[in-house]
């Protein structure tokens, strides 16, 4: 029961942070975090440019990042 309940408390505290922070459902990255990490992601192609270097997305973040 004491697990249970620790559980339960640690799930809804992440639940508040989620929903205080606006990233419900997604991650919510800004265009100045991308631009400082030299990232931009491009929502029509669903390409990630680096420089001078494209990598397709495809659901699962490359391993070369």
């Amino acid at each position: 029961m004491k697990r249970f309940c620790i559980i339960f408390f640690l799930l809804l505290v992440m639940a508040y942070s989620v929903q205080a922070q606006d990233i419900t459902g997604k991650w919510k990255c800004s265009k100045e975090l991308l631009d400082r990490l030299q990232l931009r992601y491009d929502d029509i192609k669903g390409h990630i440019l680096r420089r001078h270097r494209t990598s397709r997305v495809s659901g699962n973040v490359p391993r070369n990042f």
